[in-house]
């Protein structure tokens, strides 16, 4: 990346919930970026401390982008978040 040094930004990690026996993959990595913003996902309950901090991390890290929460328990059981639920879907063949 034109000679650039790699910066690493640490963002915490939500504590541990389980699922129906199964721990869930929640994780604040799953952000989105949208135009001018980010849409972060959230989780509630025993994370809403780490919530904020995530939000936190990036507020400082995008100084310039308006970010928006989501409530990331809504899709995280079915094993995705909020950057997965933005991809792409391969056409059908007709």
């Amino acid at each position: 990346a034109q000679g650039r040094k790699l910066g690493v930004i640490r963002i915490g990690q939500p504590p541990r919930v389980d699922y129906e026996d199964s721990r869930l993959t929640l994780s604040y990595i799953n952000f989105y970026f949208v135009n001018g913003g980010i849409i972060l996902p959230v989780f509630g309950g025993t994370a809403a401390e780490s919530d904020l901090a995530a939000e936190q991390v990036l507020a400082n890290v995008f100084p310039d982008r308006t970010i928006r929460t989501v409530d990331g328990m809504a899709v995280i059981r079915e094993g995705g978040n909020v950057h997965c639920t933005t991809q792409q879907m391969p056409a059908l063949k007709r």
